[in-house]
Formats: structure tokens, sequence, C-alpha cells
């Protein structure tokens, strides 16, 4: 299992999007580590930490509420986010572009005037140029990310330069993290705006419909499992906090036909999938270098694809099923 650490034991530690499918997962793993919790919230929806974290609820684009947020608190991990970056749904995602970059600013403004040490900023891979097929960390940015993931994109790529403004001036310490495609228990299942791992294992679990895949099914992906993904973010802040970004992936790739037909087998479903070519599929293959988080981190990822899977699967089956 992860190896634990003392760097959190008795600190005061704020989780933004702590509600959410990676900050609830890593609220879990940070009380396991001796940390005292704190979480933000915008409404009182049921949540399922193992330990009940302190909650204050309020709205991150109030900066009076980002001051309270971060009142007494050692590190932050700034994971809260607006909107999402489905290519199912842009109009989603430009509506958030200002709401994000308000957020972000109230944040870093509110840890300046407070007395945070270290603040983790939650990043995405899809702030990397759309032309490139390897996204290493230590590559610059020369043109635009992927134009179906842009305004959350730009979001990202300001908020990193923020960060490292903040870091550079010496108010506080600032670890960055690039994050791929994390799934795992406590995931978003909602078919309407999930992502490729839990909308297909809601598919093939819970209908009685042809299972319709977008795409050929020949994009692939790098897919990192949750536990090994909060490990990957509390050694960032623990071990690297040069406001460089680190990109976290499994280093493995697997087509979009080879993990609906894992998780069929898996489900022990009688579905056949059938490919939509007439649907968006996304980027077909990019490479995502973890040699940073190897390393400066001593990290990689240590849960196969089946594995991890075989986890979300039992999850969900037991705490979101619902029978058609």
């Amino acid at each position: 299992m992860l190896k634990l650490s003392d760097f959190f034991r008795d600190k005061q530690v704020l989780v933004t999007g702590g509600t959410g499918f990676i900050g609830s997962n890593l609220v879990d793993f940070l009380s396991k580590l001796g940390a005292k919790v704190r979480v933000t919230s915008r409404n009182r929806k049921k949540q399922m930490w193992d330990r009940e974290p302190e909650v204050i609820y309020g709205d991150l684009k109030n900066y009076d509420f980002c001051e309270k947020a971060v009142a007494g608190m050692d590190y932050v991990f700034h994971l809260a986010a607006e909107g999402f970056t489905a290519i199912a749904n842009p109009e989603n995602s430009a509506k958030s572009f200002t709401p994000n970059i308000l957020i972000n600013s109230n944040i870093f403004s509110a840890c300046k005037n407070s007395n945070v040490s270290h603040l983790l900023f939650a990043s995405s891979l899809n702030v990397y140029d759309s032309d490139l097929n390897i996204l290493s960390d230590e590559q610059p940015w020369l043109s635009h990310p992927h134009h179906s993931q842009k305004f959350f994109a730009w979001t990202k790529r300001i908020a990193e330069m923020q960060a490292q403004t903040y870091h550079d001036l010496n108010e506080f310490k600032v670890s960055i993290v690039r994050i791929g495609a994390v799934y795992g228990p406590k995931d978003n299942f909602n078919l309407e705006n999930a992502r490729v791992v839990p909308s297909l294992i809601a598919k093939v679990n819970n209908t009685n419909n042809d299972l319709i895949v977008w795409g050929s099914g020949k994009a692939e992906r790098s897919f990192v499992f949750i536990d090994d993904a909060v490990d990957a973010i509390t050694r960032c802040m623990e071990k690297y906090s040069e406001a460089d970004p680190v990109n976290i992936g499994s280093g493995r790739f697997t087509s979009i036909k080879e993990l609906v037909d894992l998780i069929v087998k898996i489900s022990k479903s009688s579905h056949i999938p059938k490919f939509d070519i007439s649907k968006p599929e996304g980027i077909l293959k990019t490479i995502i270098t973890i040699d940073k988080a190897k390393s400066k981190l001593g990290w990689e990822s240590q849960t196969s694809l089946a594995e991890g899977l075989k986890k979300t699967i039992e999850w969900y089956q037991k705490f979101e099923l619902k029978e058609d």
C-alpha cells in the first residue's frame, strides 16, 4: 500500500475541491497521514469520506470566503475548478472560463495574505500545445492547446503562471502537478458529463441498451489509478515545492477498445460494444513523460489497469449501481 509520511501530521490542511473525485480521495489520504483537514463546498451534498473533515460552505468566487477558508491553514491543495473539459460539451467549458480565473486569483491572493506555507496547484495535461505527440514537463508552451479543451486549458496555464509568481516573490512555496486521466472509486458516474472510464463503467453495468462507444476505439490514453495519483500529489508538496510542473500519469497506454473489453470482462457483462465513428474521440495518442515524477518525487504508478478497474467497478456496484 502507499508509504505514509510525517510531513502532514498535525498540520492544518485545506483542500479546495475536496468534495470532488480527486479531492475526496485526497482528503481520505491526508487524514491517514494525520493531517487536520478542512474542505470547501458550495452545497451540503452527501459525501463519502472515510473520516469527516471540517467543512465550510461558500463560493470561492467570493474573496471574503476564500480568506475565511485559508485562515489558520499551513498547507493548501487547490483542486477546485468549475466546468469540465469534455469534448461533448464545449459550451460549459466556455462558461467556466471567467469563474475559474476568479477562483484561482482569489485563492492565491488569500494565501498571500495569510500564513500559508505551501500551496499545491492541480493543473492538467490539457495545458500542452495541441500539436505535441510527447507531453514532457520540460516542454515550454509555443502554441495553443487543443481546440476542444482551450477554455479550460488556458485557465490552467494562467493559474500556473500566477502560482509561479507568488513562489518567485517568496509569498509561499508552490508545487504544480499536471494530472492525467485519473480513475477510481468516488468518481463521477453521471452519463451526462462523466469522463471515459466512469462513463463506460456506468454504461456496461447499468443499462439494457446497446453499448455505444464514441469514436473508433483506436484512441489511446494513459490511465492512472486514484490511489497512485493522490500519493504523487502529496509527495509533490512534500518533496518538490519548486513551482515547476510535474506530470502525473501511469506511463502505460491503453486503447479505448481494450479499455471497454476489460470493463465488460471484469463486470461479467454480456455487452458487445458498438463504436460510433461519427462521434468525436479527441486526440488519438499522446505520450506522457513521467521522468520528473520518478526523479524528483521517487514516484511511479503501482496499480495495473486491471487491478484499478476491478476496485472501481466493485465500488460502483456497491454504492452507485441502480436497477433499470
